[in-house]
């Protein structure tokens, strides 16, 4: 087979000393960078030693979970194919796969990281489909979340490989903190005599064997004519270079760059040709570490640094990206044209699993489109491509810099088919001018009265175009013009501090510069008070006895007369005695959750140990009836007097199916509190991503096995013993001091950071760290 010398020359770099963070030393890590370094430069591929990090029995049970469910009947097999879903995340037939216009000969199930308030109407946007094979689910999702941290542990070698400073890998690693991951599991089945040897050809998405000669990588270099045999094809294209075998090692896993990387990089490494020749019948499971869907994509100062030193001007400057529009956009060009395209996908191979590393794109787009023949008449997929051409035509409708700016603050198109139908047709009204003329004001300001946003209860790129289209008129108003538009006024003011809205204003300064509101000064506005209304006077009850009823009779009506009463005065003492558990910190309860001990009392400055946290699991959960945005929920807290009530305003955020039965953190000594009429009597512990409410909202996790009631406490000797107060004193700000201090760490480890001495006070149990589920540097409340 060709190669330079009939083996592989592909580096092997162990990534155990940043497995291990705590005994690697940093010349051992600045070692294994520099490594890294070089071989993405010059070949774009290379081993990566992790038989130090993983069981390497694990894979071989996976693979075996594998052969077990592709062994099934076909049409067990078919309970979970893409059509039940998205057409993304499920089972595909053999054959069903297309590359280079070419059936691949395989089968396979592909799965997406879960994301929030799926539907599968919108591509990628579904439920991942579970075989029902005993242990399959547990297991390969334990897989996933290895290969997630291998994922970021190889993001950070790299990082520090091109020379960033930590700064600039935290800002980094902002971009992949969410992967948008992707894991496949592959059967291949045995090939028949007449086949050219390939279950993909010459292509930058790696399928593997792991057999000899199975894996071939080409290397570009000058002089150098490469060598076919076994009547492979040429699939080099004409470049001068070699093909070189990269057979498996044991413990070994082959990785090679993306796309992303080679924007990252403005080209500096580039991604690799390769091909898989495939004979026996095997499975395989790749995994792709995803950047995140809204991370933006751009050439990495550290790189326009370096070549700014050495005096290197580039040829071309990579464009940025966001990951997830550019994915959408590729998504709807390639069914509008009803063209397959080739993309170049580059990832890991771990023998037998693979995994792969950012730049899959393409990668994501092909195997959605791999399918072209099958889906591209499919209605789903027609309705999409119309909303994506219809939304994509608005928005080049719109002037500059108004398209820019509604392009760069990434907001949300629409989350249901109507909402994208209204946001297009308020793009459409922004771009033809009248909705924001200053004699169409009066209209707009009706329309804005009772909303908060033009579409829905979410930010969308309606709300941008709006904002945008407006700024040149409200710059320009004096207060008493702004004053006579309260709703508009308020409207801009809350789009224009928005992030997201700022970051793209600022981008692209001074078009949209921030225009200061002095609401306070505002006229307070007169209202009329209504007479009060008479009362009814309410008729006395006749005597009974005095018509003749007999006593005993009389006595009973009078009881039963008095019964409602007496029902509200019953409810009115449990209220009470529910809202005097509330104020004594629970010490009723059960197993730990009090402490056991006397409360603290709120003296001195205020410290996390006053703050009463406690494990809790929620029993029921219902919308507000009276509140679109809050939840009440029963939230057991390990009390004899049974569940709190608790009212969370999370409904924009976390979907009720994820709230039941749901282990959270509760605190649990605030002032109850009424909320839209119901009285709350705790509050749940949140993560709010560091880009805001529109980033996301999290519970924080308390570690597995928890029970409801155990005590959750701040890290450090003067906390740990401490016993909260029974009651938080409002007037006092106690919570309102201390939570500016709550965050999670770069493990997403929920924490106090104290301000003064910056010292960090992680939040657990006994039996381990409460956590955020994703979230990393977000704030608590």
């Amino acid at each position: 087979m060709g190669s330079a010398d009939g083996g592989s020359q592909l580096p092997i770099i162990s990534i155990a000393p940043y497995w291990d963070s705590q005994s690697a030393n940093t010349t051992e890590r600045e070692a294994v960078s520099k490594a890294l370094h070089a071989a993405c430069v010059e070949y774009g591929f290379f081993y990566l030693d992790i038989s130090q990090c993983v069981d390497l029995a694990e894979p071989e049970e996976l693979a075996r979970l594998a052969r077990e469910f592709f062994a099934l009947p076909q049409a067990e097999k078919d309970k979970i194919a893409l059509k039940h879903q998205d057409f993304a995340r499920g089972y595909q037939r053999l054959k069903e796969n297309v590359t280079n216009g070419k059936a691949d000969n395989h089968e396979g199930i592909d799965f997406y990281r879960p994301v929030e308030n799926p539907d599968k109407s919108r591509p990628l946007w579904g439920e991942n489909q579970w075989p029902t094979v005993l242990g399959f689910q547990t297991k390969y999702e334990k897989w996933i979340e290895k290969m997630k941290k291998l994922g970021m542990i190889l993001m950070e070698a790299m990082a520090y490989g091109l020379g960033m400073n930590p700064e600039e890998w935290r800002d980094l690693r902002a971009q992949v903190d969410d992967s948008f991951w992707v894991m496949r599991i592959i059967g291949y089945p045995s090939l028949p005599d007449d086949h050219d040897g390939f279950s993909c050809g010459a292509h930058n998405l790696l399928y593997a064997d792991p057999t000899k000669s199975a894996l071939q990588v080409f290397l570009r270099k000058r002089g150098h004519t490469p060598i076919t045999a076994d009547g492979l094809p040429d699939e080099h294209g004409g470049e001068e270079g070699l093909w070189m075998n990269a057979d498996p090692i044991p413990g070994c896993i082959v990785c090679n760059i993306g796309e992303m990387w080679e924007i990252w990089t403005n080209g500096l490494y580039k991604s690799t040709l390769h091909r898989v020749v495939h004979r026996g019948t095997n499975y395989r499971i790749p995994f792709f570490f995803e950047p995140n869907f809204a991370a933006r994509i751009a050439p990495l100062p550290v790189v326009m640094r370096a070549l700014a030193e050495k005096g290197d001007t580039p040829n071309e400057v990579y464009k940025p990206i966001v990951y997830g529009e550019f994915l959408m956009k590729k998504v709807g060009s390639n069914f509008s044209s009803a063209q397959f395209h080739v993309s170049s996908l580059r990832h890991v191979l771990l023998m037998p699993i693979y995994m792969s590393l950012h730049g899959q794109v393409n990668a994501l787009t092909r195997r959605l489109f791999h399918r072209h023949r099958l889906l591209s008449h499919h209605p789903l997929w027609r309705a999409f491509v119309a909303r994506t051409m219809s939304y994509e035509a608005s928005l080049s409708k719109l002037p500059q810099p108004l398209k820019d700016l509604v392009a760069n603050a990434h907001a949300d198109t629409g989350r249901t088919d109507t909402d994208k139908q209204e946001v297009v047709s308020w793009i459409d009204k922004v771009a033809a001018g009248n909705v924001v003329k200053s004699e169409n004001l009066s209209d707009l300001e009706s329309t804005l009265v009772p909303r908060t946003y033009i579409v829905s209860n979410y930010l969308t790129a309606a709300d941008v175009a709006l904002y945008g289209a407006l700024h040149p008129t409200l710059s320009q108003l004096q207060p008493a013009q702004y004053y006579a538009t309260p709703a508009t006024s308020r409207y801009f003011d809350h789009i224009q501090t928005l992030p997201s809205v700022r970051a793209a204003a600022q981008a692209l300064s001074p078009a949209f510069s921030t225009v200061p509101f002095d609401f306070e000064s505002a006229p307070k506005v007169e209202r009329k008070q209504e007479p009060p209304k008479k009362k009814e006077k309410v008729p006395k009850a006749v005597d009974q006895t005095a018509a003749g009823e007999k006593p005993e009779v009389a006595a009973k009506s009078k009881e039963n007369a008095s019964r409602p009463p007496k029902e509200k005065k019953e409810k009115k003492e449990k209220e009470k005695k529910k809202d005097a558990i509330a104020q004594d910190g629970g010490k009723k309860g059960k197993g730990d959750a009090g402490g056991g001990t006397a409360s603290a009392e709120d003296t001195g400055e205020p410290v996390p140990s006053m703050i009463d946290l406690r494990v809790g699991r929620i029993v029921d959960v219902k919308k507000h009836p009276d509140a679109d945005s809050l939840y009440i929920e029963q939230i057991d807290l390990g009390e004899e007097t049974g569940p709190r009530t608790v009212v969370s305003g999370l409904v924009n955020y976390i979907p009720i199916e994820e709230m039941r039965d749901k282990y959270l953190v509760a605190i649990c000594n605030l002032k109850p509190a009424t909320m839209r009429g119901v009285k709350s009597f705790a509050m749940v512990l949140a993560a709010t991503s560091k880009d805001g409410k529109e980033g996301g909202i999290e519970l924080i996790q308390p570690p597995p096995d928890s029970k409801p009631g155990e005590r959750v406490y701040f890290e450090g000797p003067e906390y740990e013993n401490a016993q909260p107060v029974s009651q938080l004193n409002p007037k006092k700000k106690i919570f309102e001091t201390i939570q500016p201090g709550f965050t999670t760490l770069d493990t997403r480890e929920a924490a106090w950071i104290n301000p003064g001495t910056k010292s960090v006070h992680r939040i657990r149990t006994k039996d381990g760290v409460c956590v955020a589920p994703t979230f990393i540097g977000a704030s608590l409340s």
